[in-house]
């Protein structure tokens, strides 16, 4: 095969290295509802299940499953999330993916489409009442890519390690503890694979397609 076209890099400047710009949180917002509902859980029908997950899923969008039944127990008043209740509300996680409703990948489930577009920012779990949600391995995986990416984007030569920081920041975490830094630089590191990010010397920038000169 022949080898790819070299791309151009966008923002990496060795000698004036500059960190990513002052930017304001976008706090995380999970699903609530502003009328109590009248039913209890357990007495929805499947075509109602699938309802409530899908309503979930449009506020919290990407969001991992296990957080979408447990914000469907919390809306509902249910302090036991049961074996058998989880199954229930995991079924109609399934169905709705399945009636095309839902996309479903790796446990995470969004609106139909590409969530990367319409996730403007990555949101801050600094102050989720779901402790879940600050768990590192319930971050999507694409909104830790856009993290990156807008860092990166925001910076000059940014190091990996700051990199990693600024965006774990913008998760709403204080600290980067192992296992966080862990799924961040994973991302990071299939940012790098895919081309859309490059690493020179230790120096991050966003990887540009060079433009195709005019034939004379």
């Amino acid at each position: 095969d022949a080898p790819a076209p070299a791309r151009a890099v966008a923002g990496i400047e060795r000698d004036r290295a500059q960190g990513p710009a002052e930017v304001v949180l976008v706090p995380y917002r999970e699903a609530s509802f502003k009328k109590m509902p009248r039913k209890n859980l357990d007495d929805l029908d499947a075509h109602a299940l699938v309802d409530l997950v899908v309503r979930v899923v449009e506020i919290e969008e990407p969001v991992h499953g296990d957080e979408v039944t447990r914000r469907a127990a919390d809306i509902y008043k249910v302090e036991r999330l049961t074996a058998k209740l989880r199954k229930t509300l995991e079924a109609a996680l399934s169905d709705a993916a399945h009636a095309g409703r839902l996309d479903g990948s790796g446990g995470w489930y969004s609106l139909p489409g590409a969530v990367s577009t319409r996730l403007a920012a990555p949101r801050s779990r600094a102050e989720v009442a779901s402790a879940g949600l600050r768990r590192p391995d319930r971050l999507p995986p694409v909104e830790l890519r856009v993290a990156l990416e807008q860092v990166v984007g925001s910076a000059i030569g940014v190091s990996v390690n700051d990199a990693v920081s600024e965006a774990a920041r913008r998760l709403g975490y204080t600290s980067v503890r192992k296992p966080l830094r862990a799924v961040i630089e994973r991302e990071l590191k299939a940012l790098l694979d895919f081309g859309v990010l490059v690493n020179e010397g230790g120096a991050l920038g966003v990887a540009v397609a060079p433009q195709n000169e005019e034939a004379p």
